[in-house]
């Protein structure tokens, strides 16, 4: 109990004395498109081994010319390598800790048990090490590793400890699409930072919704463009931002096809024009570049209601680059749960204030390492119902993959119709899910906001599965 009320009052003193007023969203600067975009190095299971090791450590990053920023990266000075494993491996994980403060690694959309998923009770010491043993046994999807720590994650993942997370599988490979990675399947991890004089710079000082930067960064890179073939190209999006959402487009406002979210596949390709990503969310795309010059996906910022306009990245189609890849017409065979076989509702209320033992909650109660929030039954479907009634956030879910039921008590879009882990909260959410891995006291699963402050702050709770 020491450790929470420490926490608490730590809190109240930081933010009460630098939080900035509720409608501080700094605007975002757009630099000039000239540097190409940095495609993260790929660690393959198949290729390379089922073991994997990733070192934590400090770096130096010149995000600006001339101008270096205090970093942190796996393998690396900033962001990690891209993880590339395959549905019925067993992967041995590595991770070395060398930024001289206690962490966690959290393995966000993996199916695996609270005992290897990372989570703030699976500290890793300074000068430490931790292995995991993986079993992959979920379907292809894009998912994303980073830092868990009560307190600190905002501040580890804003400096730098983040890295996708791939899934494959025969079927996902067997579709006919595009998976050069790095050429025609391009990972774009989108991030807002915020530099002062150049510097990156993660002071405290935030809004009621999280911290925001003045600076887009895609996989770490500042005014990024990317030459990709004259024809089908695969987009992997993460919202890596600690607050930030985006309504994505293309400037020339062409559509583009929406294949997978969080957890996986859709059953059939979505049509769009736009797509709003909330942090922690992932999607796949697929853009048709034939015929096409150069062209900029941009971004409308739609926290606090705010439009705020800029450029993500500029694709420049090469018809000089070899591409394979195309469009199927069906994906997946997702199933509906059955609401029938539900065995049990449960209600998750997002505080903002009024809340004990800390600035932000669930349920009246901030996240207290020593209490478990919830019990749930292993393998048996329940509903979960999340509500706010002051402001957006984005609800994580550890261990598994669930469907939404409604959304503002509104029919689903089709692009949300897909396995997920990250559900949009505006007012009320309903999802269906059934935890098919085990975790128990010592180790508990998290549910939470994925706003990295609100999370930090006391948004989020434990649950064990049994």
């Amino acid at each position: 109990m020491r450790i929470n009320i420490c926490f608490a009052i730590v809190y109240v003193f930081l933010f009460s004395s630098c939080e900035k007023d509720d409608d501080f969203l700094p605007e975002i600067d757009n630099p000039t498109i000239e540097n190409s975009l940095y495609i993260p190095p790929i660690i393959d299971a198949n290729e390379q081994g089922p073991s994997i090791t990733l070192t934590m450590q400090h770096g130096y990053t010149e995000f600006f010319e001339g101008t270096l920023s205090n970093t942190l990266g796996y393998n690396g000075k900033f962001l990690g390598p891209t993880i590339r494993v395959y549905k019925n491996q067993n992967i041995s994980l590595t991770t070395i800790n060398n930024i001289g403060e206690p962490t966690t690694i959290h393995k966000h959309g993996l199916h695996v048990p609270g005992n290897v998923d990372g989570g703030p009770q699976q500290r890793i010491e300074p000068g430490a090490s931790r292995t995991d043993v993986l079993q992959i046994r979920q379907e292809a999807s894009t998912n994303w590793y980073h830092p868990h720590l009560m307190g600190t994650t905002a501040e580890h993942v804003f400096k730098g400890l983040a890295g996708l997370l791939i899934v494959e599988y025969d079927n996902s490979q067997s579709l006919g699409l595009p998976n050069d990675y790095g050429v025609n399947d391009i990972p774009l991890i989108i991030q807002d930072r915020l530099f002062v004089k150049d510097v990156m710079t993660y002071d405290g000082e935030m809004s009621n919704e999280g911290y925001f930067g003045n600076t887009i960064l895609v996989n770490g890179t500042l005014g990024a463009f990317k030459e990709v073939p004259a024809s089908w190209v695969r987009i992997r999006i993460l919202n890596g931002s600690n607050a930030r959402f985006y309504n994505l487009s293309f400037q020339d406002n062409r559509n583009f096809q929406i294949i997978a979210t969080d957890g996986g596949f859709l059953n059939n390709p979505v049509p769009q024009k736009s797509l709003e990503v909330w942090p922690g969310e992932r999607f796949e795309i697929l853009v048709d570049f034939s015929n096409s010059s150069n062209i900029k996906l941009v971004a409308n910022s739609t926290n606090r209601g705010q439009n705020q306009e800029f450029d993500i990245i500029e694709f420049r189609p090469d018809n000089s680059i070899v591409s394979a890849g195309e469009l199927p017409l069906n994906l997946n065979n997702i199933v509906p749960h059955n609401v029938s076989d539900v065995v049990n509702t449960r209600t998750f209320r997002l505080n903002m204030d009024g809340v004990e033992g800390g600035l932000m909650g669930i349920n009246g109660l901030a996240m207290n390492r020593d209490v478990i929030n919830e019990a749930v039954s292993l393998n048996e479907l329940e509903r979960w119902i999340i509500t706010s009634f002051d402001g957006k956030h984005p609800f994580h879910l550890h261990g598994a993959s669930f469907l939404i039921v409604s959304m503002d008590g509104g029919t689903v879009p089709l692009h949300e119709k897909g396995w997920k882990d990250v559900v949009k909260v505006n007012e009320r959410a309903e999802i269906l899910v059934r935890l098919n891995h085990d975790a128990n006291d010592e180790t508990p699963y998290m549910y939470h906001c994925h706003i990295l402050e609100h999370e930090d702050m006391g948004m989020m709770g434990q649950f064990t599965v049994k």
